[in-house]
């Protein structure tokens, strides 16, 4: 499960085409979760840089509100993060 951003704007001024926006880390307990999402490149940098902890563009730590540990938490946190200005044109991929 990730994401897919047709035109990127990262932090330091550069567009990515495709980027691949993956959540890499979900922590939280009943009230308070906090995800750790890292954009790369595309799939193909993603999937070579998985098992190195290297290669991403950029990393955000969000605050996710409302989580239902009865539903899948995954899908949960990839719909929040596409009701955000930065993530809010992303695609399931």
């Amino acid at each position: 499960m990730a994401l897919q951003k047709k035109k990127f704007n990262t932090k330091y001024g550069l567009e990515i085409n495709d980027a691949y926006v993956k959540i890499r880390h979900i922590q939280g307990n009943k009230t308070n979760w906090v995800i750790s999402v890292e954009v790369y490149a595309n799939k193909q940098v993603a999937d070579a840089c998985m098992e190195s902890n290297i290669g991403f563009l950029e990393v955000y730590n969000i605050r996710v509100p409302d989580i239902d540990l009865e539903k899948n938490i995954y899908k949960q946190t990839y719909d929040y993060l596409k009701t955000l200005d930065k993530f809010n044109d992303c695609i399931d991929v």
